[in-house]
């Protein structure tokens, strides 16, 4: 992953050299394994730090440029064929053609609109010396992060909030709306927008923004609402459909020269993903270089676990012929891990700095992942019988029940409690009946109302405790309107580029670059335009 950052001052000419985009770029080296680049001009100054995942052509310079319009760009771009047809590029010159110059020739002819015609990971930020403004887009679920802050007259940008925090006497102000909400939500409160610092934001996933010297425009380009139905005549051309597209995820992301790893667990998503990548880089003479695991390795000495998902992937990995890594996570690795510091909300697991570092021992650049499907592609089907309720189709409701009753071997009447009326009663009582088995977990609801830590300074304890209120993501609505609602409520909380962007962040400072096939455009766009009858009917849920 490479990264991104820049100052954009219309008003105070920038001096040669200006030594805040030094400081913005020094934060940002652990992303520049193959070199850093700079562009200035008297506006604006772009710096990048870049690592190569892929074969394709490397650009002269970083950032890029043509004409008078420059770019800096973190991207991997996913419909190159396509972009090259439009943009009548000859077929001879298509595979000499770099991301990061498509991007520039996309804003050439579609200007604000260029983000639409791109799919892949990116973000990116276009200076157009002709119309003295800057173009800044996101990709669509957030994989990419872009953060901006607006002070002292001037635009900085960066993909590491890290480096506007370096940006020489830079207001380390707290949001203290945001840092109660953080607090109260259990040091996980998700936010489309907002970050722990007053003066520093996130550009939304699907977003753009135009800034110039009277100008501060953001839009988004891109909506999970907008999405239409799928509708074929045959039910299986559903699944097949699906598996196409599965495997065209996939193999966009294990095209490098580098070798590439993918998560495994004993769950469908990413083993599935470590099986398709091995058997698609198999295809070409290559291997997976590493099934990753979280478990402990498997021990004579120890017992098996309930559950055991170790045998299970060891069995896959040795069926598909690639090594497997367990997370044996030390002492020193805990204690790395709660020592590193955390300026994003976001919260991983001691299992992944483990996993991370064995990754890194291999050579591997790219780490196929399959966080997000749970939210989308490879959905349980969550909203599917309260939606069923709400159309009037209690038949199929009743049918289905019955089926996953039978299936899961559990009690039908429970099994009716849960899906029936659990999503439609109040979400502490949702919850707090769901989890009644488990009383530590009973808590989860209430988290929201969790005090103000009593070893903060009591002047910003004070103030924290009368801070605006903000919202927690309610998934209780969307649940009770279908699979739909709640799929596109999912993408849009801000919850998933807010895992993403941690992953990022500290993935790039052990050259690990993550990628989510399961987050594929086309691949969502697939599922959010499914009958919802599909997840329950061909075994997805």
């Amino acid at each position: 992953m490479s990264a991104i950052c820049g100052i954009f001052s219309p008003s105070i000419p920038l001096n040669a050299g200006d030594n805040r985009l030094f400081a913005m770029l020094h934060p940002l080296k652990p992303y520049g394994l193959d070199g850093q680049g700079i562009w200035q001009s008297a506006e604006i100054a772009l710096g990048q730090q870049t690592t190569r995942l892929s074969a394709l052509p490397v650009e002269e310079t970083h950032p890029a440029q043509i004409g008078k319009t420059a770019l800096a760009a973190d991207a991997r771009l996913d419909n190159r064929d396509e972009l090259c047809r439009r943009l009548g590029i000859p077929e001879a010159e298509r595979a000499h053609a770099s991301n990061n110059r498509l991007i520039l020739l996309a804003w050439q002819k579609w200007g604000l609109e260029c983000p639409q015609y791109l799919l892949g990971d990116f973000a990116f930020a276009i200076w157009d010396a002709e119309k003295q403004r800057l173009f800044c887009a996101r990709d669509s679920f957030g994989i990419r992060p872009f953060y901006y802050a607006r002070w002292n007259q001037t635009f900085f940008f960066a993909s590491d909030i890290k480096a506007l925090l370096a940006i020489p006497g830079f207001p380390l102000e707290f949001d203290e709306a945001y840092l109660a909400a953080y607090f109260h939500h259990g040091a996980s409160f998700p936010h489309a927008e907002r970050t722990l610092f007053k003066y520093i934001q996130k550009l939304p996933p699907a977003h753009a923004i135009l800034v110039s010297s009277g100008q501060h425009k953001t839009w988004q380009y891109w909506q999970p609402e907008q999405v239409g139905e799928v509708r074929f005549r045959d039910e299986k051309e559903y699944p097949e459909r699906l598996a196409e597209l599965f495997t065209q995820a996939v193999s966009r992301r294990v095209q490098s020269p580098f070798p590439v790893g993918a998560h495994i667990s004993g769950g469908l998503d990413s083993s599935a993903i470590a099986v398709v990548a091995a058997r698609l880089l198999q295809q070409n003479g290559k291997n997976l270089a590493g099934g990753f695991c979280w478990s402990p390795p498997i021990s004579p000495d120890a017992p098996q676990l309930a559950n055991d998902e170790r045998q299970r992937v060891l069995n896959i990995a040795q069926k598909e012929g690639f090594p497997l890594f367990f997370a044996d996570v030390s002492g020193q690795d805990a204690a790395a891990f709660f020592m590193q510091p955390r300026p994003i909300s976001f919260v991983e697991f001691a299992h992944e700095v483990n996993i991370r570092r064995q990754a890194s021992a291999s050579g591997i650049r790219t780490l196929l992942s399959g966080w997000g499907g749970d939210d989308v592609v490879t959905s349980k089907g969550i909203g599917f019988f309260p939606g069923e309720i709400r159309a009037g189709r209690w038949k199929t409701a009743l049918h289905e029940l019955s089926q996953q009753a039978r299936l899961h071997q559990v009690n039908l009447l429970k099994l009716g409690f849960d899906k029936f009326i659990l999503p439609f009663l109040p979400g502490d009582v949702s919850v707090l009946l769901k989890n009644r088995r488990i009383p530590q977990q009973a808590l989860a609801p209430f988290a929201g109302k969790m005090p103000i830590p009593l070893v903060l300074e009591p002047g910003l304890r004070a103030r924290l405790q009368q801070a605006v209120k903000l919202p927690a993501p309610n998934f209780q609505s969307p649940r009770q309107k279908g699979v739909r609602v709640f799929q596109q409520a999912m993408l849009a909380n801000g919850h998933i580029a807010d895992r993403l962007e941690g992953w990022a962040a500290w993935g790039a400072r052990s050259g690990i670059q993550y990628l989510y096939p399961l987050l594929d455009r086309q691949l969502v766009e697939f599922s959010l335009g499914l009958p919802p009858g599909m997840y329950v009917k061909n075994g997805w849920s």
